[in-house]
């Protein structure tokens, strides 16, 4: 495959990986209102489909995703929130957020 194959194969799985996400997210609901945070499935990416490492701490466990959403809104400047189920580590972002990338370890919480 030339670089070229594979840059568009992998854009092609990305756009594919967004729609999913976006759907997902629109029908997850994990009893927050709407106007505190979306939730989608995924670790967290912005718009560009990319992992905001600038702008993310991770800042403890939480036994429950409830838990630890409720610790990242109490974040200065966070835009979003990660919770991975598997190790229950909790982490809050401060760079834009925009949908998470449907791996079903990981909520993204979407802060509008």
């Amino acid at each position: 495959n030339s670089k070229e194959e594979r840059f568009f194969s992998t854009k092609y799985k990305r756009m594919k990986l967004f729609i999913l996400a976006c759907v997902l997210g629109l029908s997850l609901d994990a009893g927050f209102a709407a106007d505190v945070a979306r939730v989608t499935m995924g670790w967290c990416l912005n718009s560009k489909l990319e992992n905001p490492y600038e702008g993310k701490a991770i800042f403890g466990n939480y036994e429950t995703a409830q838990e630890c959403l409720k610790a990242c809104q109490g974040q200065k400047g966070a835009t979003g929130c990660e919770y991975k189920r598997p190790t229950r580590r909790c982490a809050f972002h401060t760079k834009e957020v925009a949908v998470g990338n449907g791996n079903q370890d990981f909520l993204c919480y979407i802060f509008v």
